[in-house]
């Protein structure tokens, strides 16, 4: 039996273990079942935090949800009873964002990651310069508190994202910095799925975490989430309110271009003709049958050379739109760069 077990053992406990370190040895992949209340966390965190200690490798445990972070969480302090370990739990930028918190007009507001993206990097560029002695305004005090005391920071130990986020919040630093700034240090790290299933946010990733992934132990929590999970990832969808939001959007900051325009007023008359035609779920959802959209965009002249180079008009408006929005501390949003989105993934 494995003497980091801090628990006394249940029955298949052992074995479990055993099959985990037969197959860390072998290099081999393994599909683990087992009723709930098995102790599955515990039985895998245990060999892999020898054989990565033993080995000089990292570990990514992958959570779906922040409920199963702090179980793992939990696991991992017993163990660091018995052996030094350095771990840490993160978390996107929609729930570690401080100054959201903290502005109302934008605090109650279903934000998104590429919102706040760019509300971040704008505010960090404006924070730059004032650290430099420049006068600026609609920046992130969080931020320049982090750059001011980063060095100051100790990581010593295992830490929740929650814990992170609370300790930040009491002392005015970005929660989202420090996070990323103990995953470079970090033996140990629970993360969402997304932050590997994702193409975008796993290069990220690469970038803070200090092991290449061939020195990675991989472990995947409640892994049969993970089809579903693919799926609505891989998704995309558009809805007529999200037009019509377009529609008054265009108005109210100008957007006069008449290819923008007809695609808007295409699409909005087509949603209402399909609207009558299908038949929607519950949720008021719908999948089209192939090709339908496409015919009915053909109908109107609309092929897809002169679509793509509509939705790439239609990003860079919404992106002025969205520019506009966050320097008068309003949620960057554009509807109008949501439908160019749209058709962009569409046509790929």
């Amino acid at each position: 039996m494995n003497e980091l077990f801090p628990y006394k053992p249940r029955k298949y406990q052992k074995e479990i273990i055993e099959i985990v370190e037969n197959c860390l040895k072998n290099k081999e992949n393994l599909v683990l079942e087992a009723p709930a209340g098995t102790g599955k966390t515990i039985c895998v965190l245990t060999p892999c935090i020898s054989f990565a200690k033993e080995n000089d490798m990292g570990i990514v445990y992958l959570t779906r949800t922040n409920s199963q972070q702090k179980q793992a969480i939990v696991e991992l302090k017993r163990l660091a009873e018995k052996i030094d370990i350095k771990a840490v739990g993160i978390q996107g930028k929609t729930n570690m964002c401080l100054l959201i918190e903290n502005i109302p007009s934008l605090r109650d507001k279903k934000i998104s990651n590429d919102e706040l993206s760019k509300i971040c990097s704008a505010r960090k560029k404006r924070s730059m310069e004032a650290l430099k002695g420049k006068r600026e305004w609609n920046r992130c005090l969080f931020f320049e508190n982090f750059m001011l005391t980063k060095d100051a920071l100790n990581f010593d130990g295992i830490f929740s994202a929650e814990e992170i986020l609370e300790y930040c919040r009491k002392n005015g630093i970005c929660a989202y910095e420090m996070n990323k700034l103990f995953v470079k240090d970090a033996e140990v790290v629970i993360a969402p799925y997304i932050y590997i299933f994702d193409e975008f946010l796993r290069e990220k990733f690469i970038v803070w975490y200090s092991y290449p992934f061939e020195k990675t132990i991989l472990i995947i929590d409640e892994a049969h989430n993970l089809p579903e999970f693919c799926r609505e990832l891989l998704s995309f969808s558009l809805s007529l309110n999200t037009i019509r939001h377009a529609i008054n959007e265009a108005d109210e900051y100008g957007v006069r271009d008449k290819d923008v325009l007809f695609l808007l007023k295409t699409m909005e008359n087509i949603f209402e003709l399909l609207q009558e035609e299908i038949d929607f779920s519950e949720t008021d959802d719908a999948l089209l049958a192939d090709k339908k959209l496409e015919e009915e965009l053909a109908k109107e002249g609309i092929d897809k050379d002169y679509l793509q180079e509509i939705a790439d008009k239609m990003i860079i408006y919404g992106e002025v739109v969205a520019d506009i929005k966050e320097s008068k501390n309003l949620l960057p949003r554009s509807f109008i760069r949501s439908v160019g989105n749209f058709f962009i993934k569409w046509l790929d």
